[in-house]
């Protein structure tokens, strides 16, 4: 069963074992920022200070606490499957300019032991609920053309619960998809 959660000291072994896993493997296929953050991340500081170190800062992201400049408060769910952390699932409660063009509402990763498993397909299905209980009614999802599977994860929600592909956008060398999709009651 897949299931969205907050936070939580509860994780703390699954996410370090992913955090590892993600160190081992994730650079193979498409790198987002959020598998470069599980990539970067200090495991001695997981182990020593898993609240403070990440538990904490992701509750304050969700009321806007001590966010980095130009940030947005954005609510982190770990994706949890049969009791074991395997990703997680940002949904930004607000967009600023920046992220109209890149980033969106929704960002995501799964661990590469837990991937084409339909696990980031129900995830997002969950946020889209997530996000119609915070009042927006169409969430925006960008994924990098070259990121096929993320492409065709948002694609599949797209058909499934309505929306649009909005105008692409070249940024350096890469082009931008970006996808307006309907939330969920």
């Amino acid at each position: 069963m897949i299931e969205l959660v907050l936070p939580s000291t509860k994780y703390k072994e699954s996410f370090i074992a992913a955090a590892e896993d993600m160190k081992q493997h994730g650079r193979e296929g498409f790198v987002s920022p959020a598998v470069q953050k599980f990539i970067d991340y200090d495991v001695v500081r997981l182990e020593n200070d898993f609240e403070d170190y990440i538990v904490k800062p992701l509750l304050d992201s969700m009321n806007g606490i001590n966010l980095p400049k130009g940030y947005v408060a954005g609510t982190d769910f770990w994706i949890i499957k049969d009791g074991v952390f395997v990703g997680r699932i940002n949904l930004r409660h607000e967009l600023t300019e920046g992220l109209l063009r890149h980033g969106g509402h929704i960002g995501y990763v799964v661990t590469p032991a837990y991937r084409k498993q339909g696990i980031v397909t129900k995830a997002l299905e969950l946020c889209l609920k997530k996000a119609k209980e915070k009042g927006i009614e169409k969430v925006l999802l960008t994924c990098d053309a070259s990121n096929h599977i993320s492409k065709h994860v948002i694609e599949h929600a797209m058909n499934k619960f309505g929306g649009y592909q909005d105008v692409s956008e070249k940024v350096g060398e890469t082009t931008i998809l970006r996808y307006w999709i309907n939330t969920l009651d």
